[in-house]
C-alpha cells in the first residue's frame, strides 16, 4: 500500500506541476516594443500598427482584433500652459480638462475611477470609464496621462473587453520608460 499511495501522491504532484506549467505558458503573452517620441513600452505580438502621417499629436495607432481593441498614443507639446497660466498643479489641470472634455467625445460616457500612481519615475493619472460604441455596445477605455516636464503623453486603451483593456495596460504601464 505504501508504494501505490507514494505513486498516486507523485501522480498528482506531477500534474499539479504540469497544470502550473501550462498556466504559466497560457498567460506569458509575447510582446512587442514601441519606442518613439521620447517613449517606450510593450504591447502584446496581437495588435498591429496602423500609425499613418498626420498632423494630429497622435505618436502610434495599433489595433487587433480577438477581442477588439485600440491602443493611441498621443502627445501634446506645451500641455502645461493652463496649469501655469491658473497656478495649479499640471495633473490637476488635465483632469478637470479630461472632465469636461470626455463627456462630449463619447456618447454615454460614464467615468468609473481615476487614481493618481507614478509611472515611468513621473507622476501620471489613470482614468477609467466606458461608453457607448457607435455599435451600441459598451466600450471600456483606460487613458494614462504622464505629464514631462511642459508636455504630456496620452495613452489610450479601448476594447469591447474590460479584461483587455485591463491586461493590456498591465504590459504597457509596467514597461513604460521616457527618454
Amino acid at each position: 500500500m505504501p508504494k501505490v499511495f507514494g505513486l498516486v501522491t507523485l501522480g498528482v504532484v506531477a500534474a499539479l506541476a504540469l497544470a502550473g506549467a501550462v498556466m504559466l505558458t497560457a498567460t506569458h503573452k509575447q510582446v512587442f516594443t514601441y519606442s518613439g517620441a521620447g517613449i517606450s513600452f510593450n504591447y502584446p505580438s496581437a495588435y498591429e500598427d496602423h500609425t499613418f502621417a498626420s498632423s494630429s499629436n497622435v505618436q502610434a495607432l495599433l489595433k487587433r482584433t480577438s477581442p477588439d481593441a485600440d491602443i493611441t498614443l498621443a502627445m501634446e507639446t506645451g500641455a502645461d500652459s493652463g496649469a501655469l497660466m491658473t497656478k495649479v498643479n499640471i495633473l490637476d489641470d488635465l483632469e478637470s480638462n479630461i472632465a469636461r472634455t470626455l463627456p462630449k467625445q463619447y456618447s454615454g460616457y460614464q467615468k468609473d475611477q481615476s487614481v493618481r500612481e507614478v509611472r515611468a519615475g513621473y507622476n501620471s493619472l489613470v482614468h477609467d470609464f466606458h461608453f457607448t460604441g457607435s455599435d451600441g455596445a459598451l466600450v471600456y477605455a483606460r487613458l494614462v496621462i504622464i505629464p514631462r516636464n511642459h508636455d504630456a503623453y496620452y495613452i489610450t486603451l479601448q476594447s469591447h473587453s474590460k479584461n483587455a483593456v485591463n491586461d493590456d495596460s498591465g504590459i504597457i504601464c509596467n514597461s513604460l520608460k521616457l527618454q
